[in-house]
């Protein structure tokens, strides 16, 4: 066997067309076998290991040994054997063989055959051939390793992470990987994990030209490792196994995930049309048909994100049902409805603005803002039964308390003639609106506590307080205020500006002193009034009478005296 030695300085050394021993010795090599059944030595320095037969003749096998430093090893023929050695390596090879990289932070890309990366974090890189995947086994070292599988063909394909033989059509063996992708166009594709934490991303092949047709199944079976996985473009059948998993998907995708034991954060993209729904169910029993695009259960926490599907036009909307089990959703963008169970859940808003139409059903339900500095938020809040705790920001629409004993508080600065309506419903609630909507007498919050004995607030702003039934504390706050206690002994605060105590809903006639509240009658029996210039009675015979300052008396309809005393009065 011929043998070519090089010398300590940085060589070049070609082979012959025999079978050649070609040793670089020190320093930064390039060696070339050329014909033959080579043997590369690299020797220390920054080589680059090259076999170029290209397939011309018989290509035979060939070993390439980098040696200790940074080498570059590229087999282009044959069944070769390659040794990366210490250091941090690129190794390419075109043709299925064996590769054992060392230690190092290597990178390898090659089509088939045996990998042992060795120590170091690893990067490795599988194209399967396009005659078809052949008998290939990947140990990744155990350090934090990525694996790459690109593979564009339809065939079954099974990836095998605990290193076994098990699954659908051929299978692909994998071990001690942290991180694992796949992008290709299996239409039946069987992932298999063990019990190591593992980052999973599936991906179909949408960009190189193929037509996305058929049905794409990828089935996925994670162990009990705090696993990470993100489905784009296929219909899935997931089982996330023990652990603290993340599921993610994007929606071009749909079928059923199950997050399974631990703590699991359901993950969902969506750039759904205008006009369209994208459903997502995750009650019992529910199964994935034409209606219910995914069907999930086992996770405890959800993140709903959502965009304009065409940027100036209005998305589509995703519904998002859930189950019993408490729920920490968050919500991002987009149009989103979402009706949840009677257990404990917490929703937050996140920074981009959202159109939302949300039931938290029953249960004691948090509903708050995610960020210290949201975007607008609009559309209908039902807060359900249970003592509910709402404090959002940059809101407008509609907020219902439901049963319960709620406390909601609402802090926005929006401009313009932004109107907000809440409702607190059954229960002794507690109404906050520090608002400053609109910059005039157009921009205002509407605040509705319904039956119980409740505390309303209105903030800045022109607002509208209606206490309705029991004993409530309404603060009008800065601006022109309408106060309604309705039936109960009610404390009305106006506040500065020019406020009004209003009885319009009496079923009968009232009576209201400015001066001495023991005269009230009716719905205002019991009432105090405090920093109210102006009072409007009901349909019926009314009282009202003013104070030393400046009143507005509305006798409303019936028989009433109106009785400014001082001051300029209107009646």
């Amino acid at each position: 066997m011929p043998t070519f030695n090089g010398t300590a300085g940085n060589d070049t050394l070609l082979g012959s067309e025999g079978d050649d021993l070609i040793n670089g010795l020190d320093g930064d090599d390039r060696l070339s076998g050329i014909f033959g059944v080579d043997r590369l030595l690299g020797g220390a320095g920054a080589d680059r290991l090259t076999d170029s037969t290209f397939g011309l003749l018989d290509p035979g096998t060939d070993t390439l040994d980098g040696g200790a430093g940074n080498d570059t090893i590229s087999s282009y023929s044959g069944s070769d054997i390659v040794f990366g050695g210490e250091g941090n390596d690129i190794i390419n090879m075109l043709n299925p063989g064996q590769i054992f990289a060392g230690i190092g932070n290597d990178r390898i890309s090659f089509m088939g055959g045996h990998v042992v990366a060795g120590a170091g974090n690893d990067t490795i890189g599988l194209d399967i051939a396009p005659s078809g995947p052949v008998d290939t086994t990947i140990n990744a070292g155990g350090e934090f390793d990525r694996v790459d599988v690109k593979h564009l063909l339809t065939d079954p394909l099974t990836l095998d992470l605990r290193g076994g033989r098990e699954g659908t059509g051929s299978t692909i063996a994998i071990w001690s990987a942290e991180s694992v992708g796949y992008e290709g166009e299996s239409q039946d594709l069987t992932i298999l994990d063990g019990s190591r934490s593992t980052r999973l991303a599936v991906e179909y092949d949408v960009w190189g030209g193929s037509q996305v047709t058929g049905d794409r199944m990828a089935t996925l079976r994670m162990g009990g490792g705090n696993d990470v996985v993100n489905v784009s473009y296929y219909a899935f059948d997931v089982r996330m196994g023990r652990g603290d998993d993340r599921f993610s998907a994007d929606l071009s995708s749909g079928g059923r995930v199950d997050g399974g034991a631990g703590t699991d954060l359901l993950t969902i993209y969506t750039l759904a049309k205008p006009g369209e729904t994208v459903v997502i169910d995750a009650r019992p029993g529910a199964t994935a048909n034409d209606s219910a695009f995914m069907v999930v259960s086992g996770f405890e926490e959800v993140m709903l994100s959502g965009d304009d599907y065409v940027p100036g036009l209005p998305s589509g909307w995703l519904h998002y049902f859930g189950g019993d089990e408490a729920v920490l959703l968050e919500i991002y963008g987009g149009s989103t409805k979402a009706v949840l169970g009677n257990g404990a859940d917490v929703v937050g808003f996140g920074r981009s603005g959202a159109v939302i139409d949300l039931n938290t059903g029953g249960g004691q339900d948090s509903i708050f803002a995610a960020e210290p500095d949201p975007d607008i938020v609009s559309g209908v809040i039902r807060a359900g039964a249970g003592d509910d705790h709402i404090a959002i920001k940059q809101f407008f629409g509609t907020i219902m308390g439901g049963t319960g004993n709620d406390l909601i508080e609402l802090s926005s600065d929006l401009p313009g003639a932004f109107r907000t309506t809440i409702y607190g419903g059954q229960g002794n609630d507690t109404i906050k609106g520090n608002d400053t909507f609109g910059g005039d007498s157009t921009g205002r919050l509407l605040i509705d506590g319904g039956a119980g004995r409740d505390s309303l607030s209105g903030g800045d702003g022109n607002d509208a307080l209606f206490g309705r039934q029991g004993a409530d504390v309404l603060l009008g706050g800065a601006g022109n205020d309408t106060l309604q206690g309705g039936v109960g002994a009610d404390q009305l605060l106006g506040g500065t500006g020019k406020d009004r105590a209003r009885y319009a809903d009496a079923a009968a006639a009232v009576v209201v002193d400015l001066v001495t509240p023991a005269n009230n009658r009716g719905d205002a029996a019991g009432d105090v009034l405090t920093s109210i210039e102006n009072i409007s009675g009901s349909n019926h015979n009314d009282g009202l009478f003013g104070d030393a300052g400046d009143n507005v008396l509305w006798g409303e309809k019936g028989k009433d005296r109106l009785d400014g005393r001082g001051g300029s009065d209107t009646l």
